[in-house]
């Protein structure tokens, strides 16, 4: 292990961006090494969907970027909305963007049997 450990934090962190988002959070227990390397943004900036990425966002938000991405990803995660009837996340093991829609949020307007 001590050959993976002697390479620059960056290339580590370039390695572990090609993985998924629970690969770099048990990779980050590894060492202290990889732990700075799993939570650098250059590993969480792959995981998080094109709008949220930092190349392509002009969010006005202080809030939000001043977040890292790291944070930003799980801040997103599971997220009740529209009366907690709707619920937004990020699969862990894909990075996919999820949506959930609860039966109450559902409606049929007009039901028309045929017999």
């Amino acid at each position: 292990m001590s050959g993976m450990l002697a390479l620059p934090e960056g290339c580590i962190a370039a390695i572990i961006s090609f993985t998924t988002p629970r690969d770099a959070c048990q990779l980050a227990c590894v060492s202290t090494t990889f732990k700075s390397a799993a939570d650098s943004n250059v590993v969480w900036d792959r995981f998080l969907p094109p709008e949220y990425s930092s190349s392509s966002s002009s969010s006005s938000s202080t809030t939000w970027s001043a977040l890292s991405k790291k944070e930003l990803y799980f801040r997103t995660s599971h997220n009740l909305i529209h009366k907690g009837n709707l619920s937004f996340w990020f699969d862990l093991l894909s990075g996919k963007k999820c949506y959930m829609i609860s039966a109450r949020e559902l409606y049929i307007e007009e039901v028309i049997l045929i017999a």
